[in-house]
């Protein structure tokens, strides 16, 4: 929701004298001679603008405006995305290695990640550490041998701007302890 205050008394501001760049203008309203509104709303994540040209409408006068200040923001409306990867062992593969170093990259900067937030089965996750704003690890140590799996389903963390994130990728690997 945005608001137009001129500095004069004006009778032809309308919605076509407003610039807009990553957004789309509507709701036009007008409060009095000099207060102006409408809503823009961003088409994707971005940092929309928006701006009055100057020139584009009059006072009472027939004086023509200035340019008005470049009004911007940013837009987030999508969610993190988690990847999660190993350097121990390869997703579908075996391993005779108990402890697997675990590691989760984010798409974008997320403060409330927490071990809590990854579901495993078979092993036990410890040793959570955050290496960077968008990196992780975790180590998960089998409990026996077989299929181990590490997944960060849906919304369980956010982004700065509060998006829920997306399920991960499930990473899964064999521990096989025994030989043949």
């Amino acid at each position: 929701s945005l608001t137009y205050t001129s500095s004069e008394a004006t009778t032809n501001f309308v919605l076509a004298d407003i610039t807009v760049t990553e957004c789309t203008l509507s709701s036009f309203t007008t409060t009095s001679s000099t207060v102006y509104g409408s809503t823009c709303t961003a088409s994707s994540d971005g940092t929309p603008t928006v701006v009055v040209a100057a020139g584009t409408f009059t006072d009472g006068d027939g004086d023509d405006n200035s340019a008005s200040n470049t009004y911007t923001w940013a837009y987030d409306g999508t969610g993190p995305i988690m990847t999660i990867t190993s350097t121990t062992v390869s997703s579908g593969s075996s391993t005779n290695t108990q402890a697997v170093v675990m590691r989760y990259t984010t798409n974008e900067a997320t403060t409330n990640f927490v071990i809590g937030d990854i579901t495993v089965l078979g092993c036990v996750n410890s040793a959570f550490s955050q290496l960077a704003a968008t990196v992780f690890e975790t180590v998960c140590t089998a409990a026996s041998d077989g299929t181990q799996m590490v997944l960060v389903a849906a919304a369980t963390f956010t982004d700065a701007a509060g998006n829920d994130n997306y399920v991960s990728n499930t990473y899964t690997w064999t521990y096989d302890s025994g030989g043949p």
